[in-house]
């Protein structure tokens, strides 16, 4: 009994691989695709902003909450991973991820509470002008 329950288990896992990745919490999926920052190619930087976009907008508030000013830590990381996602959403054929990135920069842009954070995302935000009302 136990030993085709074992086997049952073991067949299920095959099968769905990639079930339990749904259940990591934001920061460790942030953390995951920070240490492969910088990405070696062109391949690889997409496929990390496609995981950023994937965490949707609390995910997106997360890495830029995360952008500081320069005397106040090191966010080399973060702001190089904010850079792929922005140039990732910026190509043709990805409107919707842009307007989620968008939306992220510019809510990011209300809650900043420091200039040099705010200018920060500002350099990373390469659309049109920004009307926040």
């Amino acid at each position: 009994m136990i030993r085709n329950l074992f086997y049952i288990v073991l067949f299920g896992s095959f099968l769905f691989p990639t079930l339990g990745l749904s259940q990591r919490t934001l920061q460790t999926q942030m953390a995951d695709i920070l240490n492969e920052i910088p990405a070696r190619d062109g391949n690889q930087r997409n496929r990390l902003a496609k995981e950023m976009i994937e965490m949707g907008p609390s995910g997106l508030e997360l890495f830029t909450s995360k952008v500081s000013a320069a005397e106040v830590g090191n966010d080399t990381r973060v702001r190089t991973a904010l850079n792929g996602l922005v140039w990732y959403a910026g190509q043709d054929g990805n409107e919707s991820e842009r307007q989620l990135v968008e939306k992220a920069f510019i809510r990011a842009l209300s809650a900043s509470k420091e200039a040099e954070g705010s200018f920060s995302i500002l350099v990373l935000y390469p659309w049109t002008p920004i009307h926040i009302e």
